[in-house]
């Protein structure tokens, strides 16, 4: 088992003594870890608690929902559309109601951005300060250029 390093807590007892005891593959939103709390063993995913628990459904899909939904198409009509039951948009509508910015965001990044992954490396002093070809605080970060904006969005509020 790999030790958690975050700040999470269980959702059940609210103990920060959790570890990842898991890996598991998505149909369309990729890896998740499963975690264990170590005082009352209950393990749980790390999209419980937010909007995107229980969602099987690819965030394009449901942001795309969404964006015909905003336009002021009929929850009837977004339903047909997409092949799904309203009742399923309704729910989604409730689970991502404060979301609704970023999802705006990122579903008109899809629309209008070719997906482009751009990269960029950061030099920080770790240790003592030495010649930057000596150093190992090289941290490389590469990041979806829609997913950029997103970001940025919300750090800007």
């Amino acid at each position: 088992m790999e030790k958690l390093n975050q700040s999470e807590n269980c959702p059940c007892c609210r103990s920060s003594e959790i570890k990842i005891i898991s890996h598991y593959e998505t149909i369309h939103n990729g890896n998740r870890r499963m975690y264990q709390c170590q005082n009352c063993k209950h393990s749980f995913s790390e999209t419980q608690g937010t909007p995107m628990a229980h969602v099987k459904t690819p965030l394009s899909k449901v942001a795309s929902v969404f964006r015909v939904r905003s336009e002021g198409m009929g929850l009837r009509a977004t339903a047909r559309i997409f092949g799904m039951h309203k009742n399923t948009v309704s729910e989604w509508e409730n689970k991502f109601a404060e979301q609704k910015e970023p999802l705006m965001l990122y579903a008109i990044c899809h629309e209008f951005i070719n997906l482009k992954f751009e990269g960029d490396e950061l030099y920080t002093v770790v240790g003592k300060r030495c010649e930057p070809s000596d150093s190992e605080g090289w941290t490389a970060i590469i990041m979806e250029r829609a997913s950029r904006f997103i970001i940025e969005q919300r750090c800007g509020k």
